[in-house]
């Protein structure tokens, strides 16, 4: 699981924010994360508030994704 860290706004002030990805497969060549989850580190908590699974990608295909 890769983990980054860094500070973003949540409202007007500057908070502390977690990002993890996992479960990583190689799509066309390239190594995609199909899992991602968006953490706000507060002072009441962390606070979870984003998770995605992808199911489904595709690149270099100019047609529309259905």
């Amino acid at each position: 699981m890769s983990i980054f860290k860094t500070k973003r706004y949540k409202d007007k002030n500057l908070e502390n924010f977690t990002g993890y990805c996992g479960d990583y497969r190689s799509v066309d060549g390239m190594k995609v994360p199909f899992y991602l989850e968006a953490t706000w580190n507060l002072e009441s908590g962390d606070f979870s508030y984003a998770k995605f699974k992808i199911k489904k990608i595709e690149y270099n295909n100019p047609s529309k994704f259905e």
